[in-house]
């Protein structure tokens, strides 16, 4: 849980019980704090003492990669690098994950190639999905044409995303990423065909602490915090769900460069090297 438990009840002008259970609420927030911290400072220890040695390994690695020319070699050199390299974005994103929940919101947009970003982390999950059976595919309508979007940020929702419609779709479903241009903003559409969300549940689980199924434990960083990476792009989220038939959410990324602060957008844009997925 993450939240303000500095407050106290002041219970010396109440009668004895009333006294007695903002006794035991006091306790429990301040036992709640201290849990909180120590999770805190987990966090921000264990990010820092993992980015250390993945970059002492990455940096001899591509050093070996320079020099071996045995193609099999070369090519279990290769798998290392790729795992390390991803490993080395988790951390990253945990320490953003952290930044983030602290409210250390800082927006930074750029012109980038928005289908390369989505089709990285789109095969973050590939493997997974051939293992539940999953028919797993990105269609995208924009081309190479370049959007405004904070890529960290980005990555943080669509990660979430995405780690949602796995832990909530059977084996056999199917988990469809879209990516299109609609009225000036750059649409990002996540559709599954798990287990569904009720109606009278939709409205409440960008809240904080709420978890639509119990027997499903949380994972990500959390839809509350997802929206408000959203927003802080000036953007919005929708969701459309059915119970037993799957959900399909859709994130709005507004284009006009006039909703941004200047502080808000990149001076220089984003330099990522071009690239497709086909459809599995």
């Amino acid at each position: 849980a993450h939240g303000d438990f500095s407050s106290r009840i002041d219970s010396h002008h109440y009668n004895d019980e009333i006294s007695e259970l903002g006794e035991t609420i006091n306790y429990m927030a301040s036992e709640l704090s201290e849990a909180d911290r120590v999770k805190n400072d987990f966090i921000s220890t264990i990010s820092h003492e993992l980015r250390t040695p993945l970059t002492l390994i990455l940096a001899p690695l591509q050093e070996l990669l320079y020099r071996v020319s045995d193609k099999w070699t070369r090519g279990q050199l290769q798998h290392i690098q790729r795992n390390a390299n991803r490993l080395l974005h988790l951390v990253n994103q945990l320490m953003d994950y952290r930044r983030a929940e602290l409210g250390v919101f800082e927006l930074k947009v750029a012109k980038g190639n928005i289908n390369k970003l989505i089709d990285e982390n789109f095969m973050f999950y590939d493997k997974l999905a051939r293992r539940k059976n999953i028919d797993y595919s990105f269609n995208s309508e924009i081309g190479e044409k370049e959007f405004l979007f904070d890529a960290n940020y980005l990555e943080l929702i669509v990660n979430n995303l995405l780690s949602n419609a796995f832990k909530f779709t059977d084996e056999g479903g199917s988990i469809t990423v879209g990516l299109k241009e609609e009225d000036n903003n750059l649409v990002i559409t996540i559709s599954d065909t798990g287990i569904g969300i009720p109606k009278e549940k939709q409205g409440k689980i960008f809240e904080r602490f709420y978890q639509v199924n119990s027997d499903h434990s949380g994972s990500g960083i959390g839809l509350s915090l997802i929206l408000r990476l959203i927003e802080l792009h000036h953007g919005k989220i929708t969701l459309d769900s059915e119970v037993n038939k799957g959900s399909t959410f859709k994130v709005y990324i507004p284009q006009d460069e006039s909703l941004y602060k200047p502080e808000e957008i990149k001076k220089h844009r984003m330099r990522r090297p071009c690239g497709k997925r086909k459809k599995r």
